[in-house]
């Protein structure tokens, strides 16, 4: 999905103009009318919300089975991202088939069209590892959990909204990222070793054993965290001279 869509039919102009939030789509236009979607928890385009007059319009109210298939809804009308639209999936309704960037899959087979290019997992063809409730395929090369999307973001959140200024906050901030991102690489290391392609042991394996690396690395650094922050908070050191010790800490874990 770019971030302008021009349909051309026989005495039909329709321009889409699309802006992007935190959800990924957060707002288009169509021909000047503004629209606003409305996704449930997989990410699937279930109705739009539009204005009208001091309320909004509930319009083109959807629902998708795991794979992508319509299960009720109207199919030729815009948008026609629908199935997993806050990623840029859009629905060709000619083949009922749906554009996932590097190729199309086929939902009433659960299948794609041809193979990964990026030879993911031990089926080049299949959906998610054949687990589309609990994964997304953001660019129809690698199957991705939702966890760690999840995770991922909450973390990429912290790192960005919460700038604490006692030194114990930055001590609680860099606990919590160690947690989300070490948790997210357990996910990942996880996913890795059951994709593992009988083809491609040296390659998996190499993934896998990085995960756990990195994973391990992590839980040692907030276990001495944890460590460090119990023994500065409960030290009887008070005044100026605590503040420079939890200060330094502070930096020392932060930087």
């Amino acid at each position: 999905m770019g971030m302008q869509d021009v349909e051309v039919k026989p005495g039909v102009l329709n321009i889409t103009n699309y802006g992007l939030g935190a959800r990924g789509v957060d707002i288009g236009s169509t021909n000047g009318d503004v629209w606003y979607p409305v996704y449930d928890g997989h990410g699937n385009m279930v109705a739009t919300l539009s204005k009208s007059g001091s309320g909004y319009n509930v319009s083109n109210r959807r629902s998708y089975d795991p794979w992508g298939n319509l299960r009720l809804g109207i199919i030729y009308t815009e948008p026609t991202g629908r199935y997993c639209a806050n990623l840029g999936h859009k629905t060709d309704d000619e083949s009922a088939m749906i554009y996932m960037r590097a190729r199309y899959s086929e939902p009433s087979v659960g299948r794609f069209i041809n193979e990964d290019s990026a030879m993911d997992g031990n089926n080049w063809f299949i959906y998610c590892h054949n687990k589309p409730v609990g994964n997304v395929d953001e660019t129809g090369k690698f199957a991705l959990n939702l966890g760690v999307v999840a995770l991922l973001a909450l973390a990429g959140m912290v790192e960005a909204f919460w700038e604490p200024q006692d030194p114990v906050d930055k001590i609680v901030k860099q606990l919590l990222n160690s947690v989300l991102v070490g948790i997210s690489n357990a996910q990942l290391a996880i996913q890795a070793g059951i994709a593992c392609d009988p083809r491609q042991l040296g390659m998996n394996y190499a993934y896998l054993a990085l995960g756990v690396g990195i994973t391990s690395i992590m839980v040692l650094c907030a276990i001495s965290q944890i460590v460090l922050l119990m023994m500065i908070v409960n030290m009887d050191t008070e005044g100026p001279e605590a503040e420079q010790i939890l200060d330094k800490a502070g930096q020392l874990l932060v930087h």
